[in-house]
């Protein structure tokens, strides 16, 4: 690995793999403030919500509710691939990966404004 790239450029799959707890989303939209979202819908007593590369393709969305006073998981499959610093989420969107390491990812995705301009939102994810 060359050292004039950084570490987006170098995003290897094998990094993503594993379980990432989102930590917070920031969208940018030309002519309005930036806006930093922290995620905290985590349920308190239950595990943090967490998003899962899976090894050959698949995806786990993990999210915990409580039912009759005990935490429960909702678990929503899909699939990703990636070529190079970009990734797609179920065939759909595709996203940037900014910055990746051991503890943390940051990815962004572009999309166009009807009324004019490119929204641009990052999120922060954490192990």
């Amino acid at each position: 690995a060359s050292c004039s790239k950084d570490d987006a450029e170098e995003a290897q799959p094998s990094l993503l793999i594993g379980k990432w707890n989102q930590v917070q989303t920031e969208s940018i939209l030309p002519g309005f403030p930036n806006l930093i979202v922290p995620y905290d819908v985590n349920v308190i007593g239950c595990e943090k919500n967490y998003y899962e590369f899976v090894a050959g393709g698949t995806t786990n969305l993990v999210e915990h509710y409580i039912a009759n006073n005990v935490c429960k998981q909702y678990i929503q499959k899909g699939t990703w691939s990636q070529v190079g610093n970009k990734f797609t989420n179920n065939g759909g969107t595709i996203y940037t990966i900014e910055s990746i390491t051991n503890n943390e990812l940051k990815f962004f995705y572009e999309q166009n404004i009807p009324t004019g301009g490119i929204q641009r939102t990052t999120s922060t994810f954490s192990r």
